[in-house]
């Protein structure tokens, strides 16, 4: 790395799976979503993949 940037207006909300909660803040700073109203927490685990109830890729 170059450098540290620090960005100010970045948005932290507690929350309650750390990697769905970073994406959560990241989607929010850059203003990602269908509306309007910034995505919640638990949109955002569903897309990214959480658990489907599927064992895996078929073979």
């Amino acid at each position: 790395m170059t450098g540290r940037r620090v960005i100010s207006d970045y948005p932290h909300q507690l929350a309650g799976h750390c990697g769905s909660g970073a994406l959560r803040d990241l989607m929010q700073w850059a203003r990602l979503s269908y509306d309007e109203t910034p995505l919640d927490e638990g949109t955002v685990f569903g897309l990214g993949g959480a658990p489907s109830g599927s064992p895996g890729p078929a073979r």
